[in-house]
């Protein structure tokens, strides 16, 4: 199975699935939501495979980098999380 986005204009993105595979449908919405939360973007009219950008610009780039990581978004959350909780190690000389 081949994931595809394609750009409708005006910013608003759908997902796609190409060829057999199982639990498309799943994953498609899936993807949209890794989409809406990595790129905070919109649902369009209650579809679970069409996202759109509240400034209504395209940004295929974005969308392109975004597509990598938008199938595990929960552990990439959690690793920013992560991240953001170790701080960061300073020498003494550089502290405050």
């Amino acid at each position: 199975m081949t994931i595809t986005v394609d750009s409708l204009g005006e910013g608003i993105y759908q997902v796609k699935a190409d060829g057999e595979g199982r639990r498309a449908d799943r994953r498609i919405s899936a993807i949209a939501g890794g989409l809406m939360k990595l790129g905070e973007m919109e649902e369009v009219d209650g579809t679970l495979d069409t996202v759109a950008f509240p400034c209504g610009h395209s940004h295929d780039a974005l969308v392109g980098l975004l597509l990598v990581r938008a199938p595990n978004v929960r552990a990439i959350v959690r690793e920013q999380e992560m991240a953001a909780s170790r701080g960061v190690l300073a020498a003494p000389s550089q502290q405050n």
